[in-house]
């Protein structure tokens, strides 16, 4: 699991109640510096008001990201007996 496995799962978790969207925003903006070298307080402000190619690359694979991390707990808890 990589560190932006580690924020997908973050963002999944905690959903849209409790600060998921915040979470896919920091997903974003690191997606932003790891992809396409955007320094840390531009990529914070990109991905925040931004909306340009490299902003819906990163948001686009932040829900994938996203996704597959809620795909990784539903199976988790079939296995372990725990879906509902």
């Amino acid at each position: 699991m990589t560190g932006l496995d580690t924020l997908a799962a973050a963002a999944h978790l905690f959903g849209l109640e409790i600060g998921g969207p915040r979470w896919k925003t920091g997903l974003v903006a690191v997606l932003l510096t790891e992809r396409f070298a955007v320094p840390a307080q531009e990529a914070l402000e990109r991905a925040m008001y931004g909306y340009d190619p490299e902003v819906q690359a990163a948001s686009d694979e932040a829900d994938r990201l996203i996704k597959t991390a809620e795909h990784a707990a539903l199976a988790r808890d079939y296995q372990t007996g725990d879906a509902a």
